[in-house]
């Protein structure tokens, strides 16, 4: 039986776990600090990965946001790590851990996941929505993750939410896409404005304890964010009209999450019969955090 070493580039740190062909977890998950400015940087981290797993590891998987061209394992751009634009991340990865790799969109490893075994299991049309540091995500048609034309499909941070800000030539034009508005990020950065604090002062605990206390900033803030994501969703169905959305991220384990989201879907639907799509289901994915690895093996043993 082969053992996969699969890594998970995030913006903040790497997720690593030894995984078995079959998808077993044969390692603890972990988690290990990450270099987003420098290439040698991150060079040195992956390296002290593969000296933690040494020998016992005969293929490498990894997701990683960014667009990816998984066929030929060339990073187009690569979110958090822009030093690796226009990088063949199959060769840097083979060099650092002297095996066969693959490597795919997070977003779209996450959706692999989900439609193999986990919330989009017995759904032909569905969707998974990542909210990290931007808005990741995976559009599955037909029982098939859909890469998109030149594998860029389901780039959900990039989605309008401001189509008269989209051509301004200076500021902040991210401040006017889904990802800007609607992330796990803009959430505490937006609390941390309403607070006056350093938004480094502010993570995603402090928010939902506050908001658990009866914060009126905390609660202002979670019922915008909440409504943004329910818009978000409606607009990809006017496209799409796919059966089921599935909510990832760390921020999907707090419960309060996807049933804010459901319940102003619900309201948008609600007494509007003319509209001419269905309702969607809006439930959580079934991985969490461990998604990502799961769907870079799945990616991994495709190509073997």
């Amino acid at each position: 039986m082969k053992q996969i070493l699969v890594l998970d580039l995030g913006g903040s740190s790497i997720k690593h776990a030894l995984l078995s062909e079959s998808g077993s977890f044969l390692s603890e998950y972990g988690r290990y600090e990450t270099d987003t400015e420098s290439a040698e940087g991150l060079k040195e981290k992956l390296k002290e990965l593969r000296n933690q797993y040494a020998g016992q590891y005969e293929g490498l998987a990894v997701s990683m946001p960014g667009k990816i061209n998984t066929a030929e394992g060339y990073c187009v751009t690569a979110g958090a790590y822009r030093m690796l634009n226009h990088t063949d991340m199959k060769v840097f990865l083979e060099e650092i851990f002297e095996v066969p790799a693959v490597v795919a969109n997070d977003g779209k490893c996450a959706a692999y996941a989900e439609a193999e075994s986990g919330a989009l299991k017995d759904t032909a049309n569905g969707a998974v929505i990542v909210f990290g540091t931007g808005i990741g995500g995976g559009i599955v048609l037909n029982h098939k993750v859909w890469m998109g034309t030149s594998f860029g499909a389901g780039e959900l941070s990039w989605m309008p939410t401001d189509f008269r800000s989209v051509f301004r030539k200076e500021g902040d034009v991210y401040s006017s896409m889904w990802g800007g508005n609607c992330s796990t990020h803009a959430l505490t950065m937006h609390f941390a404005e309403k607070k006056g604090i350093p938004d480094t002062e502010m993570d995603g605990e402090r928010f939902f304890r506050d908001l658990r206390a009866g914060d009126a900033d905390a609660s202002e803030v979670f019922s915008d964010f909440a409504r943004q994501c329910a818009s978000g969703i409606f607009a990809m169905q006017s496209m799409l009209e796919l059966e089921r959305f599935a909510i990832g991220g760390g921020i999907s384990a707090e419960p309060e999450v996807t049933e804010a989201i459901r319940t102003d879907l619900n309201e948008l639907f609600a007494g509007r019969p003319w509209i001419p799509f269905l309702k969607p289901e809006v439930t959580v994915c079934r991985y969490g955090n461990q998604a990502n690895l799961i769907g870079a093996l799945h990616f991994y043993l495709d190509q073997q």
